[in-house]
């Protein structure tokens, strides 16, 4: 492979996040793309300059533009190798389904994968991949400046674009993609942030991409759906021990209220910011609404609950948005970002800890158990009123 795009997919082992993925980036045309919940494990780790230089930002846009623009740079590329579970964005499965005829060597993580797109990947288990990929002897490829350069422009226009829209662009009218683009310029880097299913995990790629290089990024991506959101989010923030971020819609929240009674055992501070745009709004903008227009009632199920008396009965804090002044308010910037202060880093200690539990047996693992505090203060609620209609607008406008 002279051009190869490196694709990780969410929840890559630690031993393809911290070990095989550096080996990768170090090839001098290699680039990347990072699903979210790609970067769970944090950014800590040796060659983090080289990684972070080959990350393609805004890339849904490209690959969407991809299908018109045949001498779009990312329709360069000559080989695919993807590392953790399958690729769940629609433009990317688009992407490779059209790029089928590339090789395409594929890590296994947990399970052999199912390909679902009908290619014939070669399957290496991650020992032999690594004795295998040592790309620092074998590679004889020149560097393609000007490819990368073309590259590196297009990041830097899809970030002004980004600021341009939202910094110069400002109306009342409080939309899905104004909540992330301001949450990006809020939210310390290395807070841990947890994506729901729905929109929000799709919109973190399109209005928050420097989360991808900067914050880990937690997923809980497939069939499950909405199940357990708010669940696992409680399980990352235990888990981690670190000030932590929750963005879910506002089914996915009310789905998995009960959760909530488990907020007393979180020790540190743990925002969840609940977009509430009135319903499962993703079904306006899939086919089912062509298909059963009649019955998108039943698909968006369209709500009117108060959270704010949902999240008082948890005893949790709780503040709402509802306009664009109050979402670019710089006092309310400041209340969150003091709540998420982090004033370490996650160390290479923790992340030697992850090493050792990839390489230990379950057995050899010291299981620790939360226990009450009896107090849920350490838990805030921000609602968010947005209009999904804009917000759909919106998106479909940054695909372009």
């Amino acid at each position: 492979m002279h051009r190869p795009l490196i694709f990780i997919g969410s929840d890559p082992t630690p031993f393809q996040w911290f070990r095989l993925l550096p080996k990768l980036a170090k090839h001098p045309n290699a680039r990347i793309i990072l699903e979210a919940g790609a970067s769970l494990y944090g950014w800590d780790f040796e060659e983090l300059n080289v990684v972070h230089s080959k990350v393609i930002l805004g890339w849904e846009k490209l690959l969407y533009n991809s299908k018109n623009l045949k001498s779009s740079p990312i329709n360069s590329f000559d080989g695919i190798i993807r590392l953790g579970k399958e690729a769940l964005n629609p433009a990317l499965a688009h992407f490779f389904s059209e790029h089928k005829y590339l090789t395409q060597l594929r890590f296994i993580t947990h399970e052999p994968y199912e390909d679902a797109l009908a290619s014939q990947p070669y399957f290496i288990t991650p020992e032999v991949a690594f004795s295998w990929v040592d790309l620092e002897n074998k590679h004889t490829q020149v560097t393609s400046k000007k490819w990368h350069n073309t590259l590196d422009e297009l990041n830097k226009e899809y970030l002004e674009q980004l600021e341009q829209h939202f910094n110069q662009g400002q109306n009342n009218t409080l939309t899905d993609g104004a909540v992330f683009y301001r949450l990006s310029k809020i939210l310390p880097s290395s807070t841990p942030i947890f994506l729901s299913n729905s929109f929000p995990v799709r919109d973190q790629a399109l209005f928050a991409p420097m989360w991808s290089v900067d914050n880990p990024l937690i997923s809980q991506r497939g069939a499950a759906g909405i199940d357990g959101i708010s669940s696992t989010a409680l399980g990352v923030s235990l888990s981690c021990q670190l000030p932590a971020a929750v963005l879910t819609g506002d089914i996915a929240f009310f789905y998995d209220i009960n959760a909530l009674l488990s907020a007393k055992l979180i020790t540190k501070p743990l925002i969840i910011f609940v977009i509430n745009n009135g319903g499962g709004n993703i079904f306006s903008s899939l086919p089912i609404k062509k298909a059963a227009p009649d019955s998108m009632d039943w698909f968006i199920t369209p709500q009117q609950v108060s959270i704010e008396y949902l999240a008082r009965s948890y005893g949790l804090n709780y503040s709402k948005i509802v306009n664009s002044n109050q979402l670019w308010d710089n006092d309310w910037a400041e209340q969150v970002q003091e709540l998420l202060k982090v004033h370490t880093l996650i160390h290479s200690s923790t992340i030697q800890t992850e090493d050792d539990k990839f390489k230990k047996g379950p057995e050899e693992t010291n299981q620790v158990y939360p226990t009450s505090i009896n107090t849920a203060l350490n838990v805030k609620i921000v609602e968010f009123i947005t209009n999904s209609e804009a917000s759909i607008a919106e998106r479909n406008d940054f695909r372009k």
